[in-house]
């Protein structure tokens, strides 16, 4: 009978370390970490400056292109392109809005327009931006981010 008594706590001993893994299995009960997928879309947000003066705004009034840059303003279309490039994407600009830079002279000394376009990733690292039909400007794509920043200036 003292067998048997002393038997019991061993036993008993024996389920509650095989209860705590001490056993070596190799199995984890922390998961393992997904991977992030790459985002199918990212966007390109960023400003297009035309200096230019005008003598009667104020810095924060709206503005427009005018002179040699009448076809940029609200609505101007904003294509973006891929590497070979065909566009992928159309965005198109903000309404202007007057900065000035040099506040001891009158008047401002340029029209910002805010860029924003949705696009695709293909996969490329250039891709191409163009404002109305100013030219095709490349820019390369901040792969950290779904945003990429792309500032322009005319004049």
């Amino acid at each position: 009978m003292k067998h048997s008594a002393v038997a019991v706590p061993i036993a008993a001993l024996a389920l509650l370390l095989a209860g705590c893994g001490g056993g070596g299995s190799g199995v984890s009960d922390t998961p393992t970490p997904t991977p992030t997928p790459t985002p199918e879309e990212f966007s390109v947000l960023g400003y297009l400056t035309i200096d230019q003066a005008a003598i009667y705004a104020s810095d924060g009034d709206s503005c427009t292109g005018y002179d040699g840059y009448s076809d940029i303003g609200e609505g101007t279309q904003v294509k973006v392109s891929d590497a070979s490039g065909k566009v992928i994407a159309i965005g198109d600009l903000s309404s202007g809005t007057a900065r000035d830079n040099y506040p001891q002279l009158q008047g401002t000394d340029a029209c910002e327009f805010m860029i924003s376009a949705v696009v695709p990733v293909t996969g490329d690292d250039i891709y191409g931006i163009e404002v109305g039909s100013r030219g095709v400007v490349n820019f390369e794509r901040e792969t950290w981010g779904d945003i990429t920043h792309v500032d322009l200036t005319l004049g």
